[in-house]
């Protein structure tokens, strides 16, 4: 199984394809629901290629994880950049680990705990 992920920008976003999953409710599940959401799509899953949207951390990583214990095959993450019309290919390898990880990719809970200190 592979899985797309589209994120970032959701003005950019476009669902082009009618076999992406689109599971924008999952943002409203408890974060321990999400990844339980995540391993449920992937134990039920019956194609080949999926597409997920989220801006949800806890999915991606999730997904990460799965991609680490070889339950997915490949992940790939197309990020559209807020304010700018550039879209990065972020890759997986096979420990779950990003090829890069861009400004404003997962990262505004580090952000908010910074100011805290």
């Amino acid at each position: 199984m592979n899985v797309t992920v589209i994120s970032g920008d959701p003005k950019k976003i476009k669902n082009t394809s009618n076999d992406w999953c689109v599971y924008p409710e999952t943002l409203y599940l408890h974060p321990k629901l999400q990844v339980e959401y995540v391993n449920n799509l992937i134990i039920d899953n019956r194609k080949e290629d999926n597409t997920i949207i989220t801006n949800s951390d806890h999915i991606i990583n999730a997904l990460r994880v799965a991609r680490k214990n070889s339950k997915i095959n490949d992940l790939v993450i197309y990020f559209y950049l807020f304010n700018s019309d550039e879209r990065i290919e972020i890759k997986s390898d096979k420990d779950g680990r990003f090829n890069i990880y861009p400004n404003d990719f997962m990262d505004e809970w580090s952000n908010q705990l910074s100011q805290l200190i």
